[in-house]
């Protein structure tokens, strides 16, 4: 009687594994075989569907634009026509009003093609996952934080690529509001994660100039002045809520999930911010390039200076 032994085959310098088939026994192959592409789809339609609707459009947008404008080079997409310039957005006889959205959707040329968009999505969905109640805030956020940028690279530093002063804000806020405890992984560099925004510009400063950084830490300011006006300013001073968001912008987005286990939200009392997990629960640090949801205590949402 034969014995079904396995026999060792080399295939493009890959060791698969194949028996020797008797008595019309098939056995499996033990290669697991490669994604498809039609997999590669389904998985990519899949994240699509499931990312937060505000940093999907706004990454994506980023990196399309990009691409097309540095990559591509489509002549409909010249980064000359899409970065921030006053005097062409004003312009009487044909004012660029576009580049007032575009300035925040086009990156430099490089790996920053890839990796603007990456870390925009990053903070902008951990922003809209566990900052805010709703899309709808983050995007009255967004919108508050552009016009403040805006504002001073028009006036002040006269910059023209705004990606990075959006994620910059972005970046800020969320730090601001995490347990001041948990640590965040920068590459390969560990730190307290209060310190995340002032490590992105510090890195913008070596990486490129004094100039560039200054941009974005307008992000900072931008993002500050709204952390000030919705939460320290009401907290402290007893003042007024002075940005809300409007009920059809929340409208333009479904509702995901039970509002009261998220983030502090436009107008609303910090004390809404307040619940968090029960005390006791030690923080744990996080890794930059983990998926929203990963922490096992996320804190209650500390405030600046607390």
């Amino acid at each position: 009687m034969t014995n079904n032994i396995p026999s060792l085959q080399v295939y493009s310098d890959v060791l698969e594994v194949a028996y020797v088939e008797d008595s019309g026994n098939h056995f499996p192959n033990p290669i697991l075989p490669s994604p498809t592409p039609r997999k590669i789809m389904s998985d990519f339609a899949t994240f699509l569907s499931q990312a937060p609707p505000v940093s999907r459009v706004f990454a994506g947008l980023t990196f399309l634009l990009s691409l097309s404008a540095h990559v591509l080079r489509l002549r409909a997409v010249h980064p000359y026509y899409l970065t921030w310039y006053a005097p062409m957005v004003f312009n009487t006889t044909r004012p660029e009003i576009w580049r007032i959205v575009t300035s925040f959707m086009i990156t430099r040329p490089g790996m920053s093609i890839i990796l603007t968009p990456f870390f925009l999505y990053k903070y902008c969905s951990d922003c809209e996952t566990t900052k805010f109640l709703r899309s709808g805030d983050l995007l009255v956020f967004v919108l508050f934080c552009g016009f403040v940028i805006l504002l001073l690279n028009t006036f002040i530093l006269q910059g023209m690529l705004l990606c990075p002063a959006m994620t910059a804000a972005l970046a800020y806020y969320w730090t601001a509001l995490e347990n001041k405890n948990n640590s965040v992984n920068f590459f390969i560099v560990r730190f307290p994660v209060k310190y995340l925004p002032w490590v992105m510009i510090f890195v913008t400063l070596v990486a490129e100039d004094v100039g560039s950084a200054l941009v974005e830490g307008t992000g900072i300011i931008a993002a500050h002045l709204y952390l000030f006006l919705t939460n320290i300013w009401p907290r402290v001073a007893g003042g007024r809520h002075v940005i809300y968001t409007p009920q059809w912008v929340h409208g333009l987005f479904e509702e995901r999930g039970d509002p009261a286990t998220r983030g502090i939200r436009a107008g609303v009392p910090p004390s809404v911010a307040a619940a968090g997990p029960a005390g006791g629960a030690s923080a744990t640090g996080r890794s930059m390039f983990a998926p929203p949801g990963t922490w096992t205590h996320r804190g209650q949402g500390h405030r600046l200076g607390s």
